[in-house]
């Protein structure tokens, strides 16, 4: 596959134009996020909320969640990140961020945008998991609705716009790993240009599958694989275990 080189009109140059040495200290990328308009409002802090407002997409999705009463909060330091769905012994649905990141630094605060992304792409499509068997329950958990693989599209998609808006390429602010930030978004953009965004999901999935959860410490693929047996098992006896699920 070739690599999809993305060159928007930019003043400053994105940061991936810059050599590590060369980059924007702290102080010039703060003066930056106050020049940024706030559109919506996370709950996570005002950096944040400037990042997240740069994306139509991601703005568009936290306002419709809130309206369905949806929350945004920090977590335990150390915790991972995670969407927890309402059912019937969890309280609310809510998006929860590791609190180790809840610092002013610029990387962090990219990071937070980032990883909000892709939770928010959990909740947003969110469709209850199929239990009629092992291998469509874990299917559709990595690339059905509200899936890995619709988290990391989304997340793509949340980094492609805060690009093209301001300039600032969050993968590269936080050094996200290689795979993401290359291999990912090379698959990204040639389901884009090429009007098939099926196949890169179902590509981003399958990689993804190997990678590992910030909570759990087990692969997606075994993570899945766990949830999928336990509730499967529980199916005839306890719908109320069933319902439950956090996605890491």
């Amino acid at each position: 596959m070739g690599v999809l080189i993305e060159k928007p009109s930019c003043s400053p140059p994105p940061l991936s134009a810059f050599e590590a040495k060369d980059r924007p200290n702290a102080a010039e990328m703060e003066r930056r996020r106050k020049e940024f308009s706030i559109r919506v409002i996370t709950g996570l802090g005002t950096d944040i909320d400037r990042y997240a407002s740069q994306s139509p997409t991601l703005v568009k999705q936290i306002s419709k969640l809130k309206r369905k009463d949806w929350k945004i909060v920090w977590g335990a330091d150390g915790g991972g990140t995670t969407t927890q769905f309402e059912y019937y012994d969890v309280q609310d649905n809510r998006i929860i961020i590791d609190s180790h990141f809840k610092t002013n630094q610029s990387q962090d605060i990219a990071y937070v945008t980032s990883s909000l992304a892709h939770e928010v792409g959990h909740a947003f499509f969110h469709k209850v998991p199929d239990l009629s068997s092992i291998d469509a329950c874990i299917k559709s958990l990595m690339f059905g609705g509200g899936s890995e693989a619709d988290a990391i599209i989304n997340q793509l998609t949340v980094r492609k716009e805060i690009l093209n808006a301001v300039c600032i390429d969050i993968f590269e602010e936080y050094n996200e790993y290689a795979w993401m930030k290359k291999d990912f978004v090379d698959i990204y953009n040639l389901g884009v240009n090429m009007k098939d965004m099926k196949t890169a999901k179902d590509t981003i999935a399958k990689r993804y599958s190997k990678q590992y959860t910030s909570n759990t410490k087990q692969t997606y693929e075994d993570y899945y694989c766990d949830y999928c047996k336990r509730n499967i098992c529980k199916q005839d006896t306890s719908k109320k275990d069933v319902s439950k699920k956090d996605i890491p």
